[in-house]
């Protein structure tokens, strides 16, 4: 979420991203920044809610993922699993433990290639993966979750945020001061960083530049 690179900073307010997110989340839903990396080989199967499994049925998200060169299953395009994200409870426990004994590209998925300028966008409960991936190539993500109305909700992003605080290593803080301000004053950037102050989100370590 750098005010570095402002236009990609602002792409979870870019219409083009958060009308389908709102139409997937409901139409209060809060942005989770971005994230572009280089990345390197294979990713193992995973789902973005693993870092809280009992989260499934408290909290919902989406992530938009793109790469600036073509991917192909060969060279790191994503991979998932459908239908993965119904999975609950002893299911969805079983399913991760036997997932992660077997090499991943043992594991039937499908592979969904793109040429630059194709968006892929899905369920943050669903299992993907990566398979040889180049050196140097370039995915990049743009999340969004529900607005969290529960006290289990509430704590269960504030937890996300001190958990990706230190995944994104480029910079300090998650949240910088310059994307904190808002400098393009817009007013849905305004509302998110209001919730997020409310309800504690940005003062968790390596969060909020405040």
């Amino acid at each position: 979420a750098n005010e570095r690179t402002p236009f990609f900073a602002a792409l979870p307010e870019d219409p083009r991203f958060l009308t389908p997110a709102q139409q997937q989340l409901g139409a209060d839903v809060l942005g989770n920044g971005t994230d572009a990396h280089f990345s390197v080989g294979d990713t193992e199967w995973h789902s973005d809610s693993g870092w809280q499994p009992e989260s499934v049925d408290v909290q919902t998200g989406i992530k938009y993922h793109f790469h600036l060169d073509v991917a192909t299953a060969a060279t790191g395009a994503l991979r998932f699993i459908p239908g993965s994200h119904l999975l609950r409870g002893s299911q969805r426990k079983a399913f991760a433990e036997a997932i992660a004994k077997v090499p991943a590209a043992a594991v039937p998925g499908h592979s969904v290639p793109t040429q630059p300028g194709d968006v892929v966008v899905f369920d943050i409960r669903t299992w993907h993966a990566s398979l040889g991936g180049r050196p140097g190539r370039q995915p990049c993500n743009v999340e969004y979750f529900r607005n969290p109305d529960s006290p289990q909700g509430i704590e269960l992003l504030r937890e996300l945020g001190r958990l990706e605080a230190n995944s994104r290593n480029a910079h300090k803080y998650t949240y910088p001061r310059n994307w904190l301000d808002n400098p393009q004053n817009s007013p849905v950037r305004r509302r998110w960083i209001e919730r997020y102050l409310e309800i504690g989100f940005l003062d968790r370590p390596g969060v909020g530049e405040l």
